[in-house]
């Protein structure tokens, strides 16, 4: 090689050398910018704000390709702003980085976002999917005029890019790193087959600008621009570890699903206990009038998107911490059945499905592999355990609390032990009886409001969660049942020991006597409403399969009542749809409920379902197959056992009515004679036949029963029985390989109501259902998911 090349070289060398490296904090933020504009909805007749062609700089190389793209305009009126945003927009390579203004392009792109004058879709709540459903049917893609139209009205969408997020505020600065990036295709509607629960995707579009128009060209003309250069790459600030089972990338997801009541609590909190986080309020003089008082009447004036847009302004651990202390205390009430789960999902780069939950227990992450959920419980028990003892050099210890277990290592014994043993005494045994290791396993569950337990009772709640955290189903039953057989018990022992001699004698059963027909009213309600709704619902239509009592009994109200079951001359018995209902109309209401059955079951050819109404599989495979071909639902059943079921409905009126249950009721009031008194005998032959009654309405199904999933057995040629068991420890299988898992019955290993007796019509698939207990979330997610039939030309 020559002298004059290798100096020539050496040359070009020196001063790439002496180049000003590039400022990777301002390129991060040019990034964040250029991602939340080209993922934007410009307003109709948009005009950027000049502070952006303030703020970017453009670079020799920008410069260049501008002025030969669009010499004639930039001669009539200069460099435009919207040239320099496409040029931004288009390649990092024409900007300069180092000299651009980040504080005027953070402001600029602030003022846009607070102005609505950059639009984003909030796919959180359910405002844009109720207005989607009044206003489309189910499109993949809107064009501009209705993308404007359904937006309107809403407020701007939360999206975070590191630790930017936009949303109604604007684009503010928040104190934790998040990779939740703005998107024009978004979560809005369900299609017209109501056996498909998938929130399905549509594209929203932007109008066509002159920043569209520059931008496309500038791409094209630098593909084969000689002098284009690489700009390094910045990585995001919240490293995504694929391999992390436990984070919290859905937090966001799943904080969008709760009720803005909720949401206004959980702010609240966080702005009266983190002093700091207003200081990461916007500072704009149109909202500093927000910001007077403490937290609940700051939050209390907020909307949706504005309390979540400020909730993420603080660090997720904080916002945990805090939502779990608020679910503990109950200012958000999440009853003992009730599971929160994300409505969508965003793909996240992990090698692991992960779904975020929060229940009364906490927030937790469940993970997936593929379509199969895989037992993490045991094997996060197990590596907790395994830290805790040999973190401690306690393994000796360990290897003696198992010394009754065979292996040949602790490894062994450990996975022995974990199969064998249930896991709240794995809990006591191996970590309770150490306050070193309960504060180690809070550290390791690495989120979470957690306090060391002084009580019992508060011993028992942190075990639960500890369970839940880890992946156990943690689940208590409802409270219904146990309290009305508590009170049974109570009043039988009340009457066996007291002999019915003075108003002493008399006031105890009547304490006792009062608490425990309350209870039988209840149970009778739950019962006549659960059974009327599950019989005479179109559960595949209507009801998703979820059981509500309020709205159970609303149903079964307005059954009953448009009936005009005559009690007299002139009266027709009327059930009160706030569930303040005596024994009387109850006892009454299982017959009519009896003779509406026969009435539908006479009638049955005018309840069939029209075409329009089946799922899309129905004759196109023998794979699946849909049952419920009558919209009565008590129609789709075996016809044997609902006429049996229909005999013991009248049982129940009959049973309570010649043993005078109500009479005996009444006669212990404080406003009757003496002389009225029900004696020892009456009182005792009431609680043996309300005894007998609620034993037959359990074992029939008639009173609902909440059964908890407890396991799975498969034989080598795959058949295989779920099983369940309900708050008395009483067993139920199902069979886990039915034709019918695409009709919308609940899956196989969550809590659901199971009917023992009643089958669907042609199979051993017993009816079931989801059981929703009443909360702020349950009545926000009323008469969801939505959709809208097709024609029965479209389908087929």
């Amino acid at each position: 090689m020559s002298s004059n090349k290798l100096l020539e070289e050496n040359t070009e060398q020196n001063v790439l050398e002496k180049k000003e490296p590039i400022n990777t904090e301002n390129l991060r933020i040019i990034n964040i910018i250029k991602t939340f504009l080209m993922q934007s909805i410009l307003n109709n007749n948009y005009k950027p704000n000049s502070l952006f062609g303030e703020a970017i700089c453009l670079s020799p190389l920008g410069e260049k390709v501008i002025k030969e793209l669009f010499n004639e305009e930039i001669e009539k009126s200069g460099v435009k702003t919207e040239m320099k945003l496409a040029a931004l927009v288009g390649s990092i390579q024409t900007i300069d980085i180092n000299n651009t203004d980040i504080d005027k392009l953070l402001k600029s792109a602030h003022e846009e976002i607070k102005r609505e004058r950059l639009l984003f879709p909030y796919i959180f709540g359910r405002e844009l999917y109720d207005k989607f459903y009044d206003l489309y049917n189910q499109l993949d893609r809107l064009n501009y005029k209705e993308t404007i139209t359904l937006l309107k009205g809403s407020q701007n969408g939360v999206f975070q890019v590191d630790n930017l997020i936009s949303g109604p505020f604007g684009l503010l600065i928040s104190q934790e790193n998040r990779n939740f990036m703005p998107l024009r295709p978004v979560p809005v509607h369900h299609c017209s087959d109501s056996s498909c629960q998938v929130l399905h995707i549509t594209e929203l579009s932007t109008i066509v600008s002159n920043i569209s128009t520059y931008e496309r060209k500038i791409r094209e003309h630098l593909r084969n621009h000689p002098e284009t250069n690489t700009i390094p790459k910045v990585s995001r600030l919240r490293a995504t570890n694929q391999f992390d089972d436990n984070n919290l990338d859905e937090l966001i997801v799943l904080l969008g699903t709760f009720a803005l009541e909720e949401l206004q609590v959980l702010l609240g909190y966080l702005i009266d206990n983190f002093r700091n986080l207003r200081t990461y309020f916007p500072t704009d003089n149109e909202f500093r009038r927000y910001w007077q008082g403490n937290g609940e009447k700051i939050s209390s004036k907020l909307q949706h998107a504005e309390c979540l847009q400020l909730i993420f302004l603080c660090k997720d651990l904080d916002i945990v911490e805090s939502l779990e202390k608020l679910i503990y205390e109950n200012k958000i009430h999440i009853p003992a059945t009730e599971i929160r789960r994300p409505h969508f999902r965003r793909n996240f780069k992990r090698s692991f499905k992960i779904t975020t939950e929060c229940s009364k227990f906490g927030i937790r992450c469940v993970v997936k592999n593929g379509y199969t959920e895989i037992n993490t419980a045991l094997i996060r028990l197990k590596n907790l355990i395994t830290m805790l003892y040999t973190d401690s050099n306690n393994l000796e210890r360990l290897n003696w609390k198992l010394r009754n277990i065979h292996g040949d290592n602790f490894e062994e014994k450990i996975e022995k032990y974990l199969l064998s043993e249930d896991p709240k005494r794995i809990l006591m045994n191996l970590i309770f009886d150490n306050p070193d290791y309960v504060l180690k396993t809070f550290k390791y569950l690495k989120y979470g409001d957690f306090e060391f337990p002084y009580s019992p009772l508060k011993e028992d709640f942190v075990i639960n969660k500890i369970l839940w955290k880890l992946g156990f189903n943690s689940m208590n039953f409802p409270e219904y049942l146990s309290v009305f057989w508590k009170r049974h018990n109570q009043f039988q022992k009340t009457i066996k020991v007291n002999d019915i001699v003075s108003e002493e004698d008399r006031e105890v059963i009547r304490s006792a006597g009062v608490n425990y027909f309350v209870s039988l009213e209840e149970i009778l309600d739950y019962s006549l409403s659960f059974i009327t709704w599950s019989l005479l619902s179109d559960h595949y239509l209507d009801t998703n399969f979820v059981f509500n009592l309020d709205s159970a009994r609303t149903f079964m109200v307005e059954s009953i009542n448009s009936y005009e079951y005559s009690i007299s001359d002139s009266d027709f018995l009327v059930l009160d749809g706030e569930g303040k209902n005596t024994l009387y109309p109850l006892i009454k209401g299982f017959t009519v409920l009896a003779e509406l059955c026969e009435k539908y079951l006479a009638e049955k050819e005018n309840y069939k379902r029209p075409l329009s109404e089946y799922p899309y599989y129905h004759m196109k495979t023998d794979i699946y197959k849909f049952p419920f071909e009558y919209k009565i639902t008590m129609l789709n059943i075996n016809e044997s056992e609902i006429k049996k079921l229909i005999d013991f409905l009248r049982d129940v009126t009959v049973i309570l009515e010649t043993n005078n249950i109500s009479n005996v009721r009444n006669r212990i009031k404080h406003n009757r004679p003496i002389n009225e008194f029900p004696t020892s005998e009456e009182l005792m032959n009431t609680c043996e036949v309300i005894n007998q009654l609620i034993k037959g309405m359990e074992n029939s199904g008639i009173m609902p029963q909440l059964y908890i999933y407890s396991g799975t057995e498969i034989d080598q040629y795959g058949r295989g029985e779920a099983k369940f068991k309900n708050y008395r420890d009483v067993p139920i299988q199902i069979n886990n390989n039915s034709q019918f898992n695409r009709c919308g019955l609940p899956e196989y290993n969550v809590p659901q109501i199971i009917i023992p007796n009643i089958h669907i019509r042609n199979s051993i698939d017993k009816l079931r259902f989801h059981y929703q207990e009443k909360s702020l979330y349950s009545i926000f997610w009323e008469n969801y998911p939505k959709h809208k039939i097709r024609y029965e030309e479209e389908n087929y």
